[in-house]
């Protein structure tokens, strides 16, 4: 017994393995590459943001494009006076106004706000165009809220404040109204 506890004690001392070959060491340590990782994950990560967005804004059905709002509404063309709006000249709009006026023969005309328009730029309008008209020409409407069937309808509205489901709601109702779109601007 105690010979066994001698040899193991020796076994113990010696070294239980033999080295075969000197160890090669390489100049550079083998580890991740730090820079790499960093780069492809933030390459990677950028290009998955950019697919969450998109597939967002197409979830959220928002009208970005003069193209698209016009092929939704029917219409041929988009009149585009957000550039005016910024730079206070609202001549161009009330040319327009003047134009109805006088082609419509002094009927009524609706003008109808939809989509998220900032409030100040709808009173800026309603505040210019009634000064140019006989009074009771133009009827203002926010949204799906008019209740009379007018034949001259205007649509203001906002390009990237505006849906697609919004726009259905609104063709739905003008055609149960039988009523019609003259022109659309975007503000």
């Amino acid at each position: 017994n105690q010979s066994r506890i001698i040899n193991l004690e020796k076994q113990k001392i010696a070294d239980p393995w033999q080295l075969i070959t000197n160890p090669t060491l390489f100049p550079n340590p083998v580890e991740p590459n730090k820079k790499r990782i960093v780069f492809l994950g933030g390459f990677f990560g950028i290009i998955l943001s950019f697919l969450v967005a998109y597939y967002k804004e197409k979830n959220q059905g928002i009208i970005f494009n003069e193209n698209n709002l016009s092929s939704y509404l029917g219409l041929g063309e988009i009149i585009n006076f957000s550039d005016l709006l910024v730079n206070d000249g609202f001549e161009e709009i009330k040319l327009l106004v003047r134009s109805f006026y006088n082609k419509f023969n002094q009927e009524k005309l609706s003008i109808i706000f939809l989509g998220d328009i900032e409030q100040e730029s709808i009173i800026k309008l309603k505040d210019l165009l009634n000064k140019d008209v006989q009074e009771g020409f133009i009827e203002f409407y926010n949204g799906f809220s008019f209740k009379e069937n007018y034949s001259h309808i205007i649509l203001i509205t906002s390009l990237g404040k505006i849906t697609q489901k919004e726009i259905e709601k609104f063709n739905k109702n003008i055609q149960i109204k039988g009523s019609q779109v003259k022109c659309c601007i975007s503000i």
